[in-house]
């Protein structure tokens, strides 16, 4: 059993999502109820049920953090459940080894090529919701100063950027594939804050930025990167490649505030809206909102809730340099930044990667 007939009118990049939330689900099935996957009695004792909880734990997050995606790409909520039931019962998809072109004779490497693109640009989204969210929580107190983190998360922006861009200019993208893959308009965005930082809690929203901010990132990115195509230049300024970081950045700025605009106008408190959305929007696990725990890993904390969130639309303030200035310098690194006062911590061991100015926006 497999994905119904009704996703055959998804993309390509989507069904193949849908197809991973499956196999994820059921190889998480496999190491929870098959023995094959668990320790042996007597051998290595602790350490080895450490290693497989880990694991174990590795492949939960990958399946939620799958789900998220999938709810923020807009698919229907009846073909996650399908993914997600099959998974369960331990049947894995066969879209992806069966499928290796797509339906109109795209190559195997196109497909490949597509997927890529479009797992870039989740994280390229992801990661501007998670920072536009993180300084709208922090409006009314010091936001966490790190600067050389910031300069990282920054740099890996751009790189994940550029990564995306050379790879959609190789793909020749069609008008159709690129709306599909980066043309996410206002309700999209809104979609995919509901569906991701609105429900992490404050220690999980700080973790999720530290790991985007991963020294050492941007280096391994670059590497997998082809080098541009000849007057790439002109086809960026046509469209043929996602949004830059500080444009991403901005929407999701204006899709938070618009959002949280129109509940304050309702007389609606923010705080219990932003809860609720995302505890009672769909979901295919149970949940237990007075525990506020989310498919095991307690995204949600109930009780500080009063203390997670204060403030309802950001307003710069005189002289503020935003996030989106700040992706502009990572892109062009002649630019100069002027970084918000605060504390500042010792350097981090590791300085943010240096990289050399590559596509030009």
């Amino acid at each position: 059993m497999n994905i119904p007939d009704e996703t055959s009118g998804l993309p390509e990049w989507k069904a193949r999502l849908l197809a991973r939330l499956q196999d994820t689900t059921a190889d998480y099935e496999r190491m929870l109820h098959e023995g094959s996957s668990y320790p042996r009695y007597g051998r290595r004792g602790g350490e080895a049920v450490d290693a497989w909880r880990s694991a174990a734990a590795e492949v939960d997050r990958s399946r939620h953090d799958l789900e998220f995606r999938i709810r923020a790409a807009g698919i229907r909520e009846a073909d996650i459940t399908a993914a997600a039931q099959a998974g369960r019962r331990g049947i894995r998809s066969d879209i992806l080894n069966s499928r290796p072109a797509a339906p109109d004779g795209n190559s195997a490497v196109r497909v490949e090529a597509v997927d890529a693109i479009a797992d870039d640009v989740w994280d390229l989204e992801h990661m501007a919701a998670i920072a536009v969210d993180r300084e709208w929580r922090h409006n009314d107190r010091p936001l966490p100063t790190d600067p050389d983190a910031q300069r990282q998360y920054e740099c890996n922006m751009a790189a994940l950027w550029e990564r995306a861009a050379t790879t959609a200019l190789a793909a020749g993208l069609s008008d159709t594939e690129r709306t599909e893959l980066w043309d996410r308009d206002q309700a999209g965005w809104i979609r995919l804050l509901k569906a991701t930082v609105y429900g992490y809690d404050a220690a999980n929203l700080e973790q999720r930025w530290r790991e985007y901010a991963r020294p050492g990132a941007a280096i391994d990115i670059a590497r997998t990167t082809d080098p541009p195509a000849p007057h790439a230049s002109q086809r960026i300024l046509s469209g043929a490649v996602p949004p830059a970081p500080s444009v991403m950045l901005g929407r999701a700025s204006e899709a938070l505030n618009a959002d949280h605009s129109a509940v304050e106008a309702a007389g609606e408190d923010v705080h219990e809206y932003r809860f609720d959305s995302y505890i009672y929007g769909p979901v295919t696990e149970t949940v237990d909102r007075q525990a506020g725990v989310y498919g095991g890993f307690g995204l949600i904390e109930a009780a500080g809730l009063d203390n997670r969130l204060d403030r309802v639309v950001h307003q710069p303030e005189a002289g503020d340099v935003g996030l989106s200035a700040s992706i502009e310098a990572a892109i062009h690194p002649a630019t100069t930044l002027e970084w918000a006062p605060g504390e500042v911590p010792a350097p981090a061991a590791e300085a943010p990667d240096s990289r050399g100015p590559g596509l030009s926006l």
